[in-house]
């Protein structure tokens, strides 16, 4: 991926961060996530004091630390850390205000400070090996997503291999397929995809099958019309966090700043290695995000201006 194609993909998944939230931009699955330890780390977010919840979605990773995506918090644009993430689901749910943001040193990977300890009986664990195969869950928040706001849906996806789109130099994307018909759409940036019970990434880009075929096909790219075309994003790239593991750790425990350290990962063994051979073109990929990011920020717009 080039320069240019990296910072025109950041730009655009920034303004789909805070662009106002509509139904195909949220996670959309026949599943709301059961009341259990895993289910209730993962957090809606309100970016600034003039955002909504809804904006991103995190992970809790220590009582007062929030994991999510870097391009979620860049999208403020130089402004104060503020807003708040929401903990709890349905009517039990609590809101604690942000007071500091921290972006790593390489991947969309950021963490959010709160104001104050946000009170559960467990936290998430960051994986400390990125696994590009296998089965694993998928969470996200939006007040008009599955769950309206109110219930957290959740989807099982499958680790179908790497993706070479990624932001800000980071390492080879996941890229996972969500089952049985969920999605997950702009609304979910920065939430967690959990392998064997760890985080093992933070949502990036969804990419869309359709709007990427209907460009190749009219080789102007164009974009499919319906709504129904857009809900059919079934794939999504997530940055690892494996490879910021060491950062994120030092960074909660108050021993560096988000600029000065480069974690390291490893490659599961229990994971299939995915052959180079197999993989896609890092400037195919690259055009496959960007079509998909393009085609969604697009349609935002269109409903708001309506």
């Amino acid at each position: 991926m080039t320069r240019t194609r990296t910072m025109t993909a950041t730009a655009l998944l920034a303004l789909l961060a805070l662009a106002p939230v509509s139904s195909a931009q949220a996670l959309e699955s026949p599943h709301m996530a059961p009341d259990n330890a895993e289910s209730a780390t993962v957090v809606s977010e309100k970016i600034t004091d003039k955002g909504q919840f809804g904006d991103c979605t995190g992970t809790a990773i220590a009582p007062q630390w929030v994991l999510t995506a870097r391009h979620c918090v860049e999208a403020a644009e130089g402004a104060k850390a503020s807003g708040a993430v929401r903990v709890g689901n349905g009517d039990n749910t609590r809101e604690i205000p942000i007071d500091r943001w921290e972006v790593a040193p390489g991947g969309d990977v950021a963490l959010m400070h709160t104001t104050e300890d946000m009170g559960l009986s467990h936290y998430a664990e960051i994986d400390d090996q990125a696994c590009y195969s296998g089965q694993a869950t998928a969470y996200g928040w939006s007040p008009s997503g599955s769950g309206k706001g109110k219930q957290l849906p959740v989807a099982n996806a499958t680790i179908t291999g790497k993706s070479q789109y990624n932001l800000y130099e980071g390492t080879p994307g996941i890229k996972a397929q969500m089952e049985e018909g969920a999605a997950i759409q702009g609304g979910d940036s920065g939430g967690p995809l959990f392998y064997e019970g760890k985080v093992t990434g933070v949502v990036t880009a969804s990419i869309n099958p359709v709007a990427d075929a209907a460009a190749g096909k009219s080789g102007d790219g164009a974009l499919p019309d319906s709504d129904v075309d857009v809900k059919q994003t079934r794939d999504a790239v997530y940055s690892p966090v494996a490879d910021q593991k060491e950062w994120i750790t030092k960074t909660i425990s108050g021993q560096e700043s988000a600029s000065t350290a480069q974690g390291s990962s490893s490659e599961a063994s229990s994971c299939t290695s995915i052959s180079p051979a197999v993989l896609i073109g890092g400037a195919v990929v690259a055009g496959l995000g960007g079509a998909a990011v393009t085609g969604l920020f697009l349609r935002r717009g269109q409903r708001a201006a309506q």
